[in-house]
């Protein structure tokens, strides 16, 4: 690497530390809720697949099993969509938390401040280009839950 640095003042110096250090907590709390996210999709999975044993307990518990057991495709379709939205989360904030590592450097060194400039301005497009699928991921589970919605209204 060839010496790129750009002269920043120690107020500067501190504010792209700052910046870093937030986009690097701001991506482990959205890696936290994606990760809670993923075990409530497990624990909704286990209790689906205990829903045979939670009809026989009641009468609305076994309609809502048969109700289940007749549009598991609905069902299926609802657990990727969460699955996806998950799996956008961890790259999404993944991407963001390397990105604050490339604007700390750039605070912390003194040797390729355009580099690590030019890689973390990459990191953050790619993390507004990971937003847009995010928002596209949770836009289809809004529409394949109210597909399920519909379907439980139609069928009560």
């Amino acid at each position: 690497m060839a010496e790129s640095r750009i002269p920043f003042s120690r107020e500067e110096e501190l504010t792209v530390t700052s910046m870093a250090r937030w986009m690097r907590f701001m991506a482990v709390v959205g890696l936290v809720g994606a990760g809670t996210i993923l075990l409530l999709l497990v624990a909704a999975l286990g209790m689906y697949a205990m829903a045979p044993e939670f009809a026989a307990s009641s009468p609305g518990l076994a309609r809502l099993q048969t109700f289940l057991g007749a549009n598991s495709l609905a069902v299926y379709a609802l657990l990727a969509a969460f699955l996806v939205a998950v799996g956008v989360g961890f790259w999404q904030n993944m991407v963001l938390y390397h990105a604050g590592d490339d604007f700390d450097l750039i605070a912390r060194t003194d040797v390729a401040d355009v580099d690590y400039l030019a890689q973390g301005l990459d990191k953050l497009r790619s993390f507004f280009k990971v937003q847009v699928l995010a928002i596209a991921a949770m836009l289809a589970i809004v529409f394949i839950a109210a597909i399920v919605v519909g379907l439980m209204w139609r069928h009560a």
